[in-house]
């Protein structure tokens, strides 16, 4: 940090990134806002979120957390406009920060069988019946329609390098 515009954040990732040595969290605006939209902490600045992540978090993370959590903040979690719909968290209700979903309007198709006679024979029919509700979304409503966190500001069908030890 005593060469020129070197603050904590990059000295940290430095560290870790080219020698391996994980001496704190390099926390940038995403994970400081994402942390606290999680309920992690409530911080004011960067540097009291590292300050709260370090005393938590076990050293091993240290280095995957910014990787992550800036991927994350740069391509779902975005500071403007934020994409909970796609992302597993918020669909799930896992986000409390997450706008998704909360008194969306979904459409439910509900099939029922019916059986009829007609003239003494039997024959089975089907009644749809299509209303519109609110409700709140399930996981079971989405399914595996979006990918697990790691994947998040990965390009389908790319496998990003593992980082050597």
């Amino acid at each position: 940090m005593s060469l020129p515009g070197v603050g904590p954040k990059m000295a940290y990732l430095t560290m870790s990134a080219a020698w391996g040595k994980d001496l704190g969290i390099g926390v940038d605006v995403h994970v400081h806002r994402i942390t606290n939209l999680w309920g992690w902490h409530k911080t004011q600045t960067p540097e009291q979120t590292r300050k709260a992540l370090e005393a938590w978090l076990p050293r091993e993370k240290w280095h995957d957390v910014n990787n992550l959590l800036v991927g994350f903040g740069q391509t779902v979690c975005l500071p403007v406009g934020r994409k909970c719909g796609a992302c597993r968290l918020g669909v799930r209700g896992l986000c409390p920060s997450s706008v998704v979903a909360r008194g969306a309007k979904v459409r439910v198709k509900k099939e029922a069988v019916v059986e009829v006679e007609v003239g003494g024979a039997e024959g089975v029919g089907k009644e749809e019946v299509v209303r519109e509700g609110v409700r709140d979304v399930k996981v079971e409503d989405v399914g595996d329609v979006v990918g697990d966190i790691e994947d998040i500001g990965r390009t389908p069908g790319r496998r990003t390098p593992r980082r050597k030890t």
